[in-house]
């Protein structure tokens, strides 16, 4: 029996110095041959590569050492597809996430989760936490529609990519939730008008290599590059090799200027799991926030918010409900310290559906301040569809 196992490893030797040899040929036919035949023999044919990789023909060693590469990469590529290709096919996604970062600014926290089905409608929701400030960032789409707002103040409305499943389906498997949002945002922007923009447009995956197992996970180490960045990111990735999901991942970033990393771990990846109904509606205050009258008293009420401060600083004390918001245009009698007209033109800012603004003071909401707020579009003032300068509070949804 020893015999014949040296046989046929000897065999097998000699097949593999003879398609080495056929790498040499004249005829591209034939060197195309005996590179499919090594690339099928994969780890067999390493050891038979690694000696041509050091041949004196220059030629042949590079072709070899190319070979080897393509070799040592199919293991780690098949299991990448297979994550990918999980993510992307499953009828609906679930995943929760937390996650931290270093840089030379100081640490980062973040935290978020994904809803996702196979028909463009997505619910992405994140927080981040850095010495920048905190941003969150949200990605809705009930299939026809979506906003991907940086924050409460940013309005955002446009029409779903007929991709979108793919791409955050591919964003989980290549880069992560953080760090994806902005290249989305990007591609549903319709520009170039009629293209549609690929995972590998966004994030283009390249070096990828099987890494040590830890415990019952597998890894992955690879390069990612961002569309809007001109180097690539360092990423290792952790996954259960049964099931094809994530478990963890680790981004770095060193230009030699600036170096940054940051590691999200994924606490529940569900596949085809039920998503609660009414997950992919927008609520009343997304839809407002999709509205650019909305926005635009919100920016009105926070500007005439600043010019009260700045009354305040003046007079020590905000205009009360009696003086109103005129107050920022007359002098009110007995009134110290003024320093107006603190609002340009004779008359008083209305809001976009050209109502005024109601103003009180000390306010019922904010009792130690004023209350400021736009009546919205349906012009009364204690209806849902208020619009205040402070943030929304549960009592608020009890209007009619």
């Amino acid at each position: 029996m020893y015999l014949l196992l040296a046989l046929l490893l000897f065999s097998q030797d000699k097949g593999m110095d003879q398609l080495i040899e056929q790498l040499r040929s004249d005829s591209a036919r034939d060197r195309t041959e005996a590179r499919e035949e090594l690339k099928r023999a994969g780890k067999a044919a390493i050891p038979a590569l690694e000696k041509a990789g050091r041949d004196a023909d220059p030629n042949l060693a590079q072709e070899a050492r190319q070979l080897l590469e393509v070799i040592r990469a199919a293991p780690a590529i098949k299991a990448f597809a297979r994550i990918e290709d999980t993510l992307r096919k499953a009828k609906t996604i679930r995943v929760s996430y937390k996650g931290e970062g270093d840089s030379a600014k100081g640490k980062s926290t973040s935290e978020g989760r994904v809803c996702l089905t196979r028909e463009n409608r997505a619910r992405v929701m994140s927080v981040t936490t850095s010495p920048y400030g905190a941003l969150s960032p949200k990605i809705i789409s009930d299939g026809v529609t979506l906003s991907m707002p940086l924050g409460e103040d940013d309005p955002d409305k446009r029409i779903t990519p007929k991709n979108l499943s793919d791409l955050i389906a591919a964003a989980l498997a290549r880069i992560g939730v953080g760090d994806a949002f902005m290249n989305i945002r990007r591609a549903s922007m319709g520009e170039p008008p009629g293209y549609v923009w690929t995972a590998d447009d966004l994030w283009k995956v390249t070096d990828l290599t099987e890494g040590a197992d830890e415990g019952a996970f597998k890894t992955l180490t690879y390069k990612v590059k961002p569309e809007d960045r001109d180097i690539p990111l360092s990423a290792k990735l952790w996954y259960d090799p049964v099931s094809d999901k994530i478990k963890k991942r680790t981004m770095t970033f060193d230009d030699g200027t600036t170096k940054w990393s940051s590691t999200e771990r994924y606490e529940e990846v569900a596949f085809d799991a039920e998503i609660p109904e009414g997950t992919f509606t927008f609520t009343a205050e997304e839809l407002a926030q999709m509205d650019m009258n909305v926005w635009g008293a919100k920016m009105f009420l926070s500007a005439i918010g600043e010019v009260l401060e700045k009354y305040r600083a003046d007079t020590g004390a905000y205009p009360g409900t009696k003086e109103g918001l005129g107050a920022l245009l007359e002098c009110p009698p007995g009134t110290n310290g003024w320093k107006g007209p603190y609002l340009r033109g004779p008359e008083l800012p209305k809001d976009h559906w050209g109502n005024a603004f109601s103003y009180q003071c000390p306010g019922s909401r904010n009792p130690k301040s004023f209350d400021l707020v736009s009546c919205g579009p349906d012009g009364k003032v204690g209806t849902k569809d208020d619009i205040f300068l402070s943030p929304r509070k549960p009592e608020d949804e009890k209007r009619k």
